[in-house]
């Protein structure tokens, strides 16, 4: 059964690309700019919502549809529960779920000392009360606004021509920059990239202003360049299997994965081995006796040597010192040197200082497993509630995210969350797809981005997914439509 509707002439499609609606060549360009956080127009603050290009643009759509249903009075709602979106529903509830029970349980009343010493309310309120409710917000906004309005605008064959049309060129002048700075910088140590902030122009980099010798072009920060790229990869094969061709060439990718390769993004690395798990378990029941066996052997293994590392660091501390090489003995120092002053309660002041923002809610996790409390473990304690208790730890008032998306989620979301999370994205693919190749290569790119989103929280998973299933949405109608032709 033929995916595409072969009839269409390549040589008609510039000229089709006219009828597209302002308003959906608008958020087809909000699409396009929202992964790319090197331009801040307004800062993040307290509300997590910065003020990127894209966020004008969803704006403008938002508004200009509001102001559409006022004029005609027809508005279209898209049903929480139907085929493509009950799953994140399911995700959503449960999340709202978790919410209410860590509220009980006080996992948002947790409260730096400094600011319970100063008294600052307003402060409070912002990260125990707004804050909280805002993540909400923004996790119900991103599915409704990349997802399921993505199916309306990007409704008919010209609406998808003209994404993919803009998304090559963007990304394509995307790696050239990236290659061009990362050059310059080699030869004489130069960015124009960097340069452009420090010159004056009213733009603002999004965290990092010198990455150094690291692939990130306008994307922003190298670990976003570096799922970004990875999205880029998905959907330029994605739009080889829409337009029948083979633009996605062998060069093309062989440079896409030297970007890869110079982002030098390490929690790249984590989203990677989420990403090999992912795979290994979405796959495991095609395995034969006797690779599960082994594949079981093997997560075995893993548990019988990390599990003695937490109960009695000092004595696999000596076993270590005594057989290890020195390199090995310092990482793991390292480690049972954190568990050790986490357990005593003493602050971390070394370089591990940096990445606390990602051991805090999984240690806070560990001490209520040690309690024999798995209730958050499994259904988590609701979101924004990580960067609560990130501020309790490092007493702070300040917003404080983990970097890590597997840590995030599995604080606030639990297991269980995880779990829907994962279906949410997997499952209507599933329901929907009508070819075979077309199923399993969006869910290839489907998990791989999954992945890649537990090592750090992007957009570019939501994106892929909302186009993914606008294809599949036409498919659907086309051989519907084809069907009743011939039956009438």
């Amino acid at each position: 059964m033929s995916f595409l509707r072969i009839s269409s002439l390549k040589s008609n499609l510039n000229a089709k690309i006219i009828h597209v609606s302002l308003v959906k060549k608008i958020f087809v360009w909000s699409l396009l700019f929202e992964p790319l956080q090197y331009f801040i127009m307004f800062p993040q603050n307290a509300s997590g919502f910065g003020g990127n290009i894209s966020r004008l643009l969803q704006f403008i759509v938002i508004f200009l549809l509001f102001f559409k249903v006022l004029l005609t009075g027809k508005a279209s709602l898209a049903k929480p529960f139907s085929v493509n979106n009950r799953g994140y529903a399911y995700f959503f509830l449960l999340s709202i779920f978790a919410g209410i029970i860590g509220y009980l349980n006080g996992s948002y009343s947790f409260i730096p000392s400094d600011i319970l010493l100063n008294s600052q309310s307003n402060v409070r309120f912002i990260v125990t009360v707004l804050r909280p409710f805002f993540e909400y917000f923004i996790a119900l906004y991103y599915f409704v606004y990349f997802v399921v309005l993505a199916q309306y605008m990007l409704f008919t064959k010209e609406d998808i021509d003209y994404f993919f049309k803009w998304f090559k060129i963007v990304f394509l002048a995307l790696l050239f920059i990236g290659f061009a700075d990362l050059i310059l910088k080699t030869i004489v140590s130069v960015s124009f990239l960097e340069e452009a902030v420090y010159s004056g122009i009213n733009i603002q980099f999004h965290k990092d202003l010198s990455p150094g010798m690291r692939f990130h072009s306008f994307i922003g920060e190298p670990r976003a360049a570096f799922i970004y790229l990875f999205f880029g990869l998905a959907l330029l094969s994605l739009m080889d299997t829409w337009n029948q061709t083979k633009k996605l060439t062998l060069l093309l990718s062989i440079l896409i994965f030297v970007a890869i390769f110079f982002t030098q993004a390490v929690s790249g690395i984590l989203g990677l081995v989420c990403v090999l798990f992912l795979l290994i378990i979405y796959y495991f029941h095609l395995f034969s006796i006797n690779k599960k066996i082994l594949f079981l052997f093997s997560i075995l293994l893993m548990v019988i040597f990390i599990v003695p590392f937490l109960l009695f660091p000092s004595i696999m501390y000596d076993f270590i010192d005594e057989f290890l090489t020195v390199r090995i003995r310092g990482y793991l120092g390292a480690s049972i040197y954190l568990f050790n002053n986490l357990n005593e309660g003493i602050e971390i002041k070394s370089w591990l200082s940096k990445v606390m923002n990602n051991v805090y809610p999984i240690w806070h996790l560990w001490t209520e497993v040690r309690n024999f409390n798995f209730f958050h473990l499994f259904f988590g304690n609701g979101l924004g509630s990580a960067s609560i208790i990130n501020t309790y730890y490092l007493n702070s008032w300040s917003i404080s995210n983990p970097n890590s998306g597997i840590v995030r989620m599995l604080y606030e979301n639990g297991i269980f969350g995880i779990l829907l999370f994962i279906t949410a994205f997997l499952g209507p693919i599933k329901r929907m797809s009508l070819n075979y190749e077309i199923y399993r290569k969006l869910t290839f790119y489907t998990i791989v981005l999954l992945g890649l989103y537990f090592g750090h929280r992007s957009s570019t998973l939501y994106i892929f997914f909302g186009v993914a299933l606008a294809i599949l949405r036409y498919q659907s109608v086309e051989i519907k439509t084809k069907y009743n032709s011939i039956k009438s």
